[in-house]
């Protein structure tokens, strides 16, 4: 008897591996999100256009036409 529920049991683990990548697909597809968006267009090379953080501050280092 005990080697039938051995059987079972492992019987149930290989189906719920199995079935672990359609799980993640019912969940619907993963969003990418923008953390940070620095364009370094004059005038606001030093901002994150998102929000997410505080603008740059340089140290010894300087913005030339964008770059």
């Amino acid at each position: 008897m005990r080697k039938k529920e051995y059987y079972f049991l492992l019987v149930c683990l290989v189906l719920f591996i199995l079935c672990l990548p359609m799980l993640a697909q019912a969940q619907g597809p993963k969003k990418e999100f923008i953390v940070a968006q620095f364009t370094f267009e004059p005038g606001q090379e030093l901002k994150d256009l998102t929000g997410n953080f505080p603008d740059l501050t340089l140290v010894g280092a300087t913005v030339e036409k964008g770059n």
